[in-house]
């Protein structure tokens, strides 16, 4: 049920971008015609914002996300789930740019709003809960990271299983925290569980070398320098395999 949970949540967003827009009923009043011009200048505007942020024009997908963020204020009733998820894209915008002050106020405000229409831990909620631990990582708040992500990594692998790449990633990221805080031995286990996950369940190499990389740090800096080595090779090994892993 709660797999499915996440299926239907990946579908939802999905549908953002393939919605088809219903034909205008001759009978409409002016104002339900106007606010199917409103939804459908978001939807474009998404559309833009998306493709934008996925060629990495980060400041060219702001400007159409806040375009279309004005539009979903005033369009759609609140709380919307709409307009919770073009504010969490805006915080992962401004975390691509560095700029996490201000993607975590993006993401509080889709949390705000998620929690006032999503069931507790459902998919949505989730979601804004693990870039918030992103975000706090990257405002070196490694205190309230560790703590989200203590929280939401068990509840993600009774979710998504224990072997799925997203449980993988978000291993990394918490050793990565734990290793900030001087915790090296939680950290090289944390990154060592994070390389056996995604060696079972990934696609793109890139997140499983680095996984493989940061345990290969921690080995060195607890003492185990031979099996750093070994760690070093295997990492060397896969670069030279597949260099597209890399770019």
């Amino acid at each position: 049920m709660v797999q499915g949970a996440w299926k239907v949540f990946a579908i939802v967003l999905a549908s953002v971008l393939v919605t088809v827009h219903p034909v205008v009923a001759q009978d409409q009043t002016a104002e339900q015609k106007q606010a199917l011009t409103d939804e459908e200048k978001w939807y474009d505007l998404t559309v833009q914002y998306a493709l934008a942020f996925r060629q990495e024009k980060y400041q060219e997908a702001m400007g159409l996300a806040k375009k279309a963020l004005v539009i979903a204020q005033t369009a759609f009733e609140s709380p919307d789930a709409r307009t919770a998820q073009l504010l969490n894209d805006m915080g992962k915008l401004e975390n691509a740019q560095e700029h996490h002050k201000s993607a975590l106020k993006y993401h509080k405000r889709a949390l705000e709003l998620r929690e006032q229409i999503f069931p507790e831990n459902t998919p949505p909620i989730v979601q804004s809960k693990t870039n918030l631990a992103k975000t706090y990582f990257g405002l070196r708040n490694y205190r309230k990271a560790d703590s989200i992500l203590k929280e939401m990594i068990p509840l993600i692998k009774t979710q998504l299983g224990d072997y799925h790449g997203h449980v993988g990633t978000l291993l990394t990221l918490h050793g990565e925290v734990l290793w900030q805080q001087e915790r090296y031995e939680e950290a090289r286990d944390a990154f060592m569980e994070a390389v056996n996950v995604l060696q079972r369940h990934t696609v793109d190499g890139k997140p499983l070398i680095k996984a493989m990389e940061l345990y290969g740090q921690a080995l060195k800096r607890l003492g185990y320098t031979e099996e750093s080595v070994q760690v070093q090779v295997q990492v060397n090994t896969m670069k030279q395999s597949n260099p597209a892993q890399l770019e």
